[in-house]
């Protein structure tokens, strides 16, 4: 019995081989049967035959058959048919002859015979004629340059924040060939919806730029606009009674004293009353408080938010401001109102998270009922402000927020315009 190294064995005729595979066969005399494979023009070819000495016959017969057919081609091909094939092969380079030609046929299939000139077309619309070979680290800093020296924008609180990851990540890779899915997956490390969107935004706006600039294909949705918002679900905002703001400002007060900073005063009234955000607080120039027309203009904001706005300063606000009024300069030094927080933490006062500028938003509402002329002072989008911040405070609990003023030496109230009595702190 031949060993099971013997096989398989192959049939060769000139430069054609046949091989002969033997398998088990339960059905078989001898348990096994054998199957002859060969490839032809067509396809590979297998014939399955039982008997061993048959098979092999087989494939003798075929190698032969074969290596005639291969002869006959070969006598009827010229030198200019070698010279055809060699030059179709460098042509189609890696793809393959047959390849190339099924692709071919498609494109005709969709667009008929013009099919260069529907190429043609295409490359113009999507401006790959001027498309760049850059890596995303390329244009990411050529979008910096942009948007310093041409727009003159501040890209350290949030472009230089958010860019160096992206680019960490996957900066080395041509910024065309990056797909949503890779976007996707890069934004899947911020677990926070905010977060993850705001850094998809500033993703977006480069590959936008890069399309604008002929680096990506023009009328074509980027990869970084193809890739998921993540859905913000509403969480609970937290507010702070006129009960613990008094108290807060006793704190402060006594601190401040102590101290001998007064911009501890200062930054809490403006949080509190004016609704100003802590980097609003902290940029806050005291040129723009007009204390004469009770008028505050925000000279100092977040970005891609209503910064330069007006708001008004409430009897309460302008009773703890004037006291301590510059003719200009910075209202506190940085961090200033993480020292309130401090202060009245180590007090066992704890503040909700922005309570502050949560509660005044609310409790504006509650005593105007205006939600668009409160949205202008807070810097906010009605939608935001009416989605989050409405009804969260009685009429009565609003007026209370904004009656909390300063001691005077008189007694435990002060008087303001409308004859209403303010509650000391």
């Amino acid at each position: 019995m031949p060993k099971k190294s013997d096989w398989p064995r192959t049939v060769s005729a000139g430069s054609v081989s046949v091989k002969v595979y033997r398998v088990k066969h339960p059905g078989a005399a001898t348990g096994f049967s054998h199957v002859v494979s060969y490839s032809t023009p067509a396809g590979r070819r297998t014939i399955k035959i039982a008997d061993e000495n048959e098979a092999m016959a087989t494939a003798r017969t075929r190698a032969a058959q074969l290596h005639a057919g291969k002869m006959d081609v070969a006598a009827n091909i010229t030198g200019d048919d070698l010279a055809t094939l060699a030059e179709a092969r460098r042509i189609v380079g890696k793809m393959g002859i047959l390849e190339a030609l099924s692709t071919w046929a498609k494109a005709r299939a969709l667009v008929g015979d013009d099919v260069l000139v529907a190429c043609e077309h295409w490359k113009s619309r999507t401006g790959a004629d001027a498309a760049e070979s850059l890596t995303v680290a390329e244009t990411v800093k050529k979008f910096l340059h942009y948007k310093r020296s041409v727009e003159k924008v501040d890209t350290k609180a949030g472009y230089e924040r958010s860019l160096p990851s992206f680019v960490e990540a996957l900066g080395a890779q041509p910024i065309a060939t990056i797909t949503p899915d890779a976007v996707d997956a890069y934004l899947s490390r911020y677990a926070n919806a905010g977060s993850r969107n705001s850094h998809r935004k500033r993703i977006v706006a480069v590959f936008r730029w890069g399309r604008k600039r002929g680096i990506l294909p023009l009328d074509v949705l980027t990869a970084a606009e193809r890739s998921g918002r993540a859905r913000n679900h509403r969480v609970e905002i937290g507010t702070v009674s006129a009960d613990e703001l008094t108290r807060a400002f006793a704190l402060v007060a006594e601190k401040a004293a102590n101290d001998k900073r007064d911009e501890y005063l200062v930054n809490l009234a403006l949080a509190a009353f004016c609704g100003l955000r802590s980097a609003e607080v902290h940029g806050q120039d005291w040129k723009d408080v007009d204390l004469g027309r009770k008028l505050l203009r925000v000279s100092a904001g977040k970005a891609n938010t209503p910064a330069r706005r007006l708001v008004t300063i409430p009897d309460a606000c302008h009773a703890w401001l004037l006291p301590h009024r510059q003719e200009a300069g910075p209202i506190c030094s940085n961090l200033a109102i993480d020292r309130v927080r401090d202060i009245c933490r180590t007090a066992n006062l704890r503040l909700a998270k922005n309570g502050l500028r949560h509660t005044f938003i609310s409790a504006r509402i509650a005593v105007t009922g205006d939600v668009a002329a409160t949205s202008l002072e807070a810097g906010n989008s009605p939608a935001m402000v009416h989605a989050h911040y409405r009804e969260l405070l009685r009429r009565d609990e609003g007026e209370a927020w904004f009656a909390v003023a300063p001691p005077t030496p008189e007694g435990n109230v002060i008087a303001i315009g409308s004859g209403r009595e303010v509650r000391r702190a």
